[in-house]
């Protein structure tokens, strides 16, 4: 905490200033991270309506019903091609993804913290195919054979800390804030802000 002081009436009055909370070694290692969500991709593409996007449990389920099956494999493709994707375009790995990328996968404890958590959401849809379906561990190979299958695409929240991609913090209108408010409490101390994520 830092203090100063200014004249009032002739006397000297501290001033004091709130300073921020230290980050604790999870918030420094995923600060301005991008994350990579089958879930949260669908959803800004448009292909579901309405996504839980704070519960990758409940998000799986959702779009699991509707494509998991394998026998509803081509019922998924006809809605990616939609918004204009298919197998072909998809074969092809874009520019910005022509390297090998290491990351991480989110544990439950971290998903569950979100919202406490300075990370974005890549909302390109054909990025994060790319990305999820050449997962070898917690490493992306441009060159590695996709694998397309539901369980891959939705194995989890994969994030890198990587210049070449970028993504949308949770504070952008293009997400569902209301469901996002009514899921969060929101405490403060003093002007420091924080978002509480509610363990389910």
């Amino acid at each position: 905490m830092c203090s100063g002081s200014r004249n009032r009436g002739g006397g000297s009055h501290p001033v004091v200033f709130e300073s921020p909370e230290p980050k604790s070694a999870l918030e420094l290692s995923l600060a301005k991270a991008s994350v990579f969500s089958m879930g949260h991709a669908l959803y800004v593409s448009g292909l579901i309506k309405y996504a839980e996007i704070w519960s990758l449990p409940k998000m799986r389920k959702q779009t699991t019903g509707r494509w998991g099956n394998p026998a509803r494999q081509p019922e998924f493709w006809e809605a990616l091609a939609e918004v204009g994707l298919t197998e072909e375009s998809l074969a092809e790995v874009p520019r910005e993804l022509s390297r090998p990328m290491a990351g991480a996968w989110m544990c439950e404890d971290v998903r569950r913290r979100l919202f406490d958590l300075d990370v974005s959401f890549v909302t390109d849809l054909r990025l994060t195919m790319t990305v999820l379906s050449r997962m070898r561990g917690p490493v992306y190979y441009p060159r590695a054979v996709p694998d397309y299958s539901w369980q891959n695409l939705f194995r989890g929240f994969f994030h890198v800390r990587n210049h070449a991609v970028s993504g949308v913090p949770f504070t952008d209108p293009i997400w569902p804030q209301d469901q996002l408010e009514s899921r969060s409490g929101i405490y403060h101390t003093g002007k420091i802000y924080r978002y509480g994520f509610p363990r389910m």
